[in-house]
């Protein structure tokens, strides 16, 4: 299944075995972002501009989770357990313009933790499971690394500074070994 965020407020699924279109419909702002669960595919969460985060039930296409603890946008949403087992299972992690990146328990739903992350237009989130890693890049030029074991900073890079780039940072992912980040820029 790919997932499609839209303008209208409408997140698209289209599975590819059968051609079928899905609209996940609930948003009064542009969706920002879409994030399936690694281990659960019938789960996933959109972002949006309407301040909100949802968690939908796939297969009934109606959120199960309505996440409103965001004072501005929602520009990202990941989650962060990598399979069955993890400790980070069943925890999400959004960004905001407000300037916060939150981790969320589902199961309650509870907010466990709201980490400062200075950005203006957009920040974008990734997650490595297994190692208790989540990473935000903002649209300013930081990319910020914490322990979600701890909730604290790991690193903080300024890559307009060090990098040299230029433009704003878009996108970020991290490799599966957790050895290489890669950033995309409004530049290029």
């Amino acid at each position: 299944v790919v997932g499609c965020a839209a303008m209208d407020g409408t997140a698209w699924l289209w599975n590819m075995e059968t051609d079928e279109l899905q609209a996940l419909r609930g948003h009064e702002g542009a969706v920002n972002d879409i994030d399936f669960h690694a281990a659960q595919g019938s789960i996933a969460c959109t972002a949006s501009d309407d301040g909100r985060a949802c968690v939908w039930d796939l297969p009934r296409g109606e959120p199960v989770r309505d996440l409103r603890q965001h004072l501005r946008e929602v520009t990202a949403a990941r989650f962060l357990g990598a399979g069955a087992g993890s400790a980070h299972e069943r925890a999400l992690a959004t960004a905001s313009l407000d300037g916060h990146v939150r981790v969320w328990d589902l199961r309650l739903p509870t907010l466990v933790s709201a980490l400062p992350c200075d950005c203006d237009r957009r920040l974008q989130v990734d997650a490595h499971g297994p190692v208790h890693l989540l990473l935000a890049a903002s649209d300013i030029g930081f990319v910020t690394a914490w322990d979600l074991r701890m909730r604290r900073v790991v690193q903080c890079i300024d890559l307009l500074e060090t990098a040299q780039l230029s433009g704003e940072l878009t996108s970020l992912a991290l490799s599966p070994s957790c050895d290489q980040l890669a950033v995309g820029t409004s530049e290029g």
